[in-house]
């Protein structure tokens, strides 16, 4: 049986260094894993229309996006999306980034084996991580704290309650690893998929 882990933190909290460090760890014992992006579906459509997704445009635009589809179809379009995506996946591990909506964690709890971690990330250090970005960096601390504002970053302090694990970034990746290390791994240990 397959594990799938949710990843919840906010805008440049590291979940992708931690989706990098879990893939490493996991591939040392042979498993497989793979990572969705809450973001994809977005991504696909701004691609479509030719909007920019990546950029100081890209972040708003696929925060309109994702409004006006919530909005005019269901709260839950882009998590039944992902959760389509996540059960086809072939992998033994599959890593769900950027959760950011309750309903979207009730879902996901009806997956088997489902773990929610929440990256913890104090916001000095996120600004930082930002502004190291060449995907959508971040300009000034003005535009950084505005940005925080928004509904869906919103969200993520009523979801981080929920969380089956919690990674403190506060430090370097060698403490985020050590972390890893003995809240995740003992995951992968007592399932099947470890075993295999």
């Amino acid at each position: 049986m397959k594990i799938y882990l949710g990843i919840i933190g906010k805008s440049f909290a590291g979940k992708e260094t931690v989706y990098g460090i879990t893939k490493k760890l996991a591939e040392s014992h042979g498993l497989k894993t793979s990572i969705h992006h809450f973001s994809d579906p977005l991504n696909e459509i701004l691609d479509i229309l030719n909007l920019p997704r990546i950029g100081p445009e890209g972040r708003p635009n696929q925060q309109k996006l994702s409004t006006v589809l919530r909005q005019n179809f269901s709260e839950n379009v882009l998590g039944d999306v992902i959760m389509a995506r996540a059960q086809a996946d072939g992998a033994d591990i599959v890593c769900l980034d950027g959760v950011r909506r309750p309903q979207d964690v009730v879902k996901l709890r009806g997956l088997p084996n489902f773990h929610l971690v929440f990256v913890n990330t104090p916001l000095e250090k996120r600004f930082k991580f930002g502004q190291k970005r060449t995907d959508r960096p971040i300009q000034d601390w003005k535009q950084f704290t505005a940005q925080q504002s928004a509904e869906a970053e919103n969200k993520i302090d009523e979801i981080a309650k929920q969380a089956n694990i919690t990674l403190d970034n506060f430090g370097n990746k060698k403490d985020l690893k050590k972390q890893i290390e003995t809240k995740i791994m003992p995951i992968f240990a007592e399932s099947p998929v470890f075993l295999k």
